[in-house]
């Protein structure tokens, strides 16, 4: 049953049908044959949704969610040998995922334990104050008005003619 395992589609039906076969000859009764094939669905539904995508997923950094997917997505893509390049494309997704800052957060989703460096803000030193210089004193030209006026509370001077 575990050679068949690695035939696509039919591997498992065949390596299920072996000994529910061998069950049927010896005993005779359909119950026995009934029992070890609803034993043997069992233990590969658990092994296939379970204990795979677990084992899978400790050895890459991957959870078992991740696995399941990658497995059904790149099988129903190209078949057995979607079934075999599964893992390391998306091994290969999760690394690139990792290293390009926009994407952290879909490898945060695709892995078991890692999780985005936090960026912790360095102190930037004060710029030092540009002053401009000081601009050179210009000198006021003097200008000569003529005489004072006279101010509002005196009397204005008398006009000759």
């Amino acid at each position: 049953a575990a050679l068949t395992n690695f035939i696509p589609y039919v591997g498992q039906v065949i390596g299920g049908a072996l000994p529910v076969l061998v069950t049927l000859s010896q005993s005779e009764n359909l119950g026995d044959a009934l029992i070890v094939a609803a034993v043997y669905l069992a233990v590969v539904t658990v092994e296939g949704y379970v204990v795979t995508p677990y084992i899978m997923g400790r050895s890459l950094d991957l959870n078992g969610t991740t696995v399941l997917i990658a497995c059904l997505f790149w099988g129903f893509l190209w078949g057995l040998v979607g079934l075999i390049l599964a893992m390391p494309i998306t091994v290969s997704l999760k690394l690139v995922c990792q290293h390009v800052p926009t994407l952290n957060r879909w490898a945060e989703l695709m892995s078991r334990d890692w999780q985005t460096p936090t960026l912790k803000p360095t102190p930037r030193p004060e710029p030092e104050p540009v002053h401009p210089p000081e601009p050179e004193p210009v000198p006021r030209p003097v200008v000569e008005l003529g005489p004072p006026l006279p101010s509002p509370r005196e009397p204005a001077p008398a006009i000759r003619k």
